[in-house]
């Protein structure tokens, strides 16, 4: 399973701008460049890490809230910020991303429609329910044990034909809750996308590639849930260690579909 792709953006200045601009320019680019490298390094190898991304989102979440800064400059900042804690992969830090995220749409409003850097702003909308996702992801995807750079469907070792052993049970559950929370990200992508079209033409492929990625992932991990779910119902006709009846499976599993897309990415 491949992560979501954060969106790491670089800056432009106009050709007429103070010392000051240049100085907020800057650092902006700096942290930028922290992020994407520790974005990009393997995470799985702690000691390569450079830059932390707690520091990061902490020092831009406060120059965002310099009560001096532009209101463009601290749309970055939070845009850099609320990168920082999504790709920290921490759920302790899911408030602080909430918050920033919602600083930053705050302050995309103060701005006028000319004024306001559509491509930033679109992307704090869409920030928590990725990073929701990719959090749901892990739980139904997890890291395999004994190859650390690979991931692994939670259901591929589950065996519903024999009666299903309490572990079958355990990681039938677990893929059921990581489903549910994975559809309603979805679902709130696909309601932010129907409210912004059309998109920004310098964020819509990224919208759309990402968010169809997660469809796609999804469907075929409910496929494989709903087979299981009835292959355990047909040998226990009154089972009562799920979570969830034949029926509420089969509403869970009803596949999404690119379609759902449709009028956002041109489908």
């Amino acid at each position: 399973m491949k992560p979501l792709v954060p969106l790491v953006l670089a800056i432009s200045l106009s050709a007429c701008v103070t010392l000051e601009q240049v100085k907020t320019a800057s650092n902006i680019i700096k942290l930028d460049n922290e992020l994407e490298a520790e974005v990009r390094r393997d995470r799985n190898n702690p000691s390569a890490a450079t830059f932390s991304l707690s520091d990061i989102a902490a020092e831009a979440t406060a120059r965002a809230q310099d009560a001096d800064r532009a209101a463009a400059d601290a749309i970055s900042y939070y845009r850099i910020a609320a990168t920082a804690y999504w790709q920290n992969h921490d759920p302790a830090q899911n408030t602080a991303l909430a918050e920033v995220a919602s600083l930053g749409q705050q302050a995309c409003a103060s701005v006028s429609e000319k004024e306001r850097p559509d491509r930033d702003c679109f992307y704090l909308k869409l920030v928590v329910p990725f990073a929701a996702i990719e959090e749901a992801q892990r739980n139904v995807w997890p890291v395999d044990e004994t190859d650390k750079g690979k991931t692994r469907f939670i259901l591929d070792d589950v065996n519903m034909s024999d009666g299903a052993s309490n572990k079958d049970i355990d990681l039938t559950n677990t893929a059921i809750k990581g489903l549910q929370n994975i559809r309603t990200g979805i679902s709130a992508l696909a309601k932010i996308g129907a409210e912004n079209a059309p998109l920004p033409d310098n964020i819509e492929g990224y919208f759309c590639r990402n968010t169809t990625e997660a469809i796609v992932r999804f469907d075929g991990a409910a496929s494989t849930l709903q087979s299981s779910v009835e292959t355990y119902f047909r040998g226990n006709p009154t089972p009562n260690r799920l979570t969830v009846d034949l029926a509420g499976a089969g509403k869970l599993t009803e596949f999404i579909g690119t379609g759902s897309l449709a009028g956002v990415c041109g489908g």
